[in-house]
């Protein structure tokens, strides 16, 4: 307990099966004035069925489970964070769109089919810090 500075999560917290408890347990971990960051895909909420349906499809093809901006701040001050800072960016203005793992997930994902262009175009990539 207590004894880290920093944990970093880079496009991985989705596939945790409890994410309330691992960033519990994380905050746990923590030193005082420890940081937790976060990057991560995020959806919109909207109020459109097409959209929603097609987020759920690309939900249920990526293995993972992607999370409201909402929900991310929720867990994290839940769990006792404070001075909670975000930001985000459009998923296709996204840094990694040079890494080949990311691409090949966008091609597997059919995220510019367009059938799924809307939906893709609505989620971003979430940047989150916390401090405990």
């Amino acid at each position: 307990n207590e004894s880290l500075d920093r944990i970093i999560f880079i496009e991985s917290i989705g596939f945790s099966n409890n994410i309330i408890n691992l960033i519990k347990n994380c905050y746990k971990l923590l030193k005082k004035g420890g940081k937790l960051y976060i990057r991560t895909i995020i959806i919109p909420t909207s109020n459109y069925k097409f959209i929603n349906n097609e987020l759920n499809e690309i939900q249920k093809n990526l293995n993972g489970k992607l999370y409201y901006d909402d929900n991310i701040i929720y867990f994290l001050q839940n769990a006792g964070f404070k001075d909670i800072k975000t930001s985000s960016i459009p998923l296709i203005y996204s840094e990694n769109l040079d890494n080949v793992s990311f691409v090949n997930t966008i091609y597997k994902l059919k995220l510019l089919s367009l059938k799924k262009i809307w939906a893709s175009f609505s989620m971003s990539t979430g940047i989150y810090v916390a401090t405990k």
